[in-house]
């Protein structure tokens, strides 16, 4: 079914027989990657991201609704800020007298990108304003680097499908150049079955052609 769906969406802003009208955008954002801190552990899930996309304006709505129908559709890929874990660890080190258990620093770097295939459906508010929401799938990739003591104790990737949430506002200046802001919510997972949020809100541009 994923595959399907990243099929249907490629074909889409691929073919020119299949829409009306495509575009492509940027968007800088504010992310947050939502991982739980644990007591003692100074936390940073929030910073700095962007995300690029491309999609097609369907010439008839796959589905009416209301005031507007489901008529776009999208591919993007997101990247979102490294999160950052510093705390301490006990470790067992070679003593004069033998073992000795040390609590040195450890820390843990995350780092969270992703690619979506999403459907929209346009709600016109007026000659210039439309809001799109949208909801899709996103391959999703999180590693995890481990710094134990100052030395590099390797690294963690997993990925995951995950669901995909997102909303836009587009307002158009002319010429095909709309200015965009936009929530994106979807999902990740690093370790065993446990699934952590990650967020984008933003503003940028797109292009029609």
């Amino acid at each position: 079914m994923t595959n399907k769906l990243f099929g249907l969406a490629l074909l889409s802003v691929l073919s020119p027989a299949a829409f009306a009208q495509g575009y492509v955008g940027a968007v800088a954002a504010l992310t947050r990657v939502d991982v739980s801190c644990l007591p003692g552990v100074s936390c940073d899930n929030n910073g700095f991201g962007f995300k690029l996309f491309a999609g097609t304006k369907l010439e008839k709505p796959l589905l009416k609704l209301g005031g507007g129908g489901v008529d776009v559709v999208e591919v993007a890929a997101m990247r979102f800020a490294k999160g950052r874990y510093n705390g301490r660890t006990e470790i067992t080190v070679n003593g004069g007298s033998g073992p000795v258990v040390a609590n040195v620093p450890a820390s843990v770097t995350l780092g969270v990108n992703g690619l979506v295939a999403s459907l929209g459906a346009s709600f016109p508010l007026g000659q210039r304003l439309t809001l799109t929401p949208k909801l899709g799938v996103a391959y999703m990739t999180a590693t995890g680097e481990y710094v134990v003591d100052g030395a590099r104790m390797g690294s963690v990737t997993k990925s995951s499908v995950q669901p995909y949430l997102g909303m836009s506002a587009d307002y158009l200046l002319g010429q095909g150049i709309k200015l965009t802001a936009g929530l994106d919510w979807t999902r990740f997972r690093l370790d065993g079955t446990e699934n952590e949020d990650a967020m984008l809100l933003g503003l940028g541009a797109a292009v029609s052609f």
